[in-house]
């Protein structure tokens, strides 16, 4: 036991890594349980799905509904032209129903659109972000991608954001 010179600095060096080790855990836990937090908070809340549900069944007949639009992404001035022109009679009803219900954004992802909206697709020149806002592109990985036809909403209240969606 004559020779300690390094046993101090060895001692030190497993020491920090230990407690880097530790904090690194905290950190993840603290990471999901956060992420957990904010969905409970913006997601999914019960009056947006049946604002939602609502929103897809007005207007529509047996033949024409949402679901013969195909995938669209529509703001407030360009959803009439995209899909709503089949069940609405002007496009002052659909902005007037965007105006009331708080609705910026509806989306409608039909078949495999969910990891196709995800995935950015050099040839074609489809990059997410140009239709899709990083909030939205947020929410749409947490939906099950094994099942089809969703409708999106995000919902602007009180200067916050709100995402919900229906599986039609």
């Amino acid at each position: 036991m004559k020779n300690k010179k390094g046993f101090v600095f060895l001692e030190s060096v497993i020491v920090l890594v230990v407690v880097a080790i530790a904090l690194t855990g905290f950190m993840t836990t603290y990471t999901i349980l956060s992420n957990n937090a904010k969905r409970r908070e913006f997601y999914d809340k019960t009056s947006d799905k049946y604002l939602l549900y609502a929103i897809s069944s007005l207007g529509t007949s047996g033949n024409e509904n949402i679901l013969t639009c195909g995938t669209f992404y529509a703001k407030r001035d360009d959803a009439y032209d995209l899909c709503f022109k089949n069940f609405y009679s002007s496009e002052d009803d659909v902005k007037s129903m965007f105006d009331d219900t708080g609705l910026v954004y509806l989306y409608y992802l039909d078949g495999n659109s969910i990891s196709q909206a995800l995935t950015k697709n050099e040839t074609a020149n489809y990059y997410p972000t140009r239709k899709l806002d990083n909030g939205s592109i947020e929410y749409i990985k947490t939906l099950d991608v094994n099942k089809d036809n969703y409708l999106i909403g995000v919902f602007r209240r009180s200067d916050r954001y709100y995402y919900a969606s229906i599986n039609l």
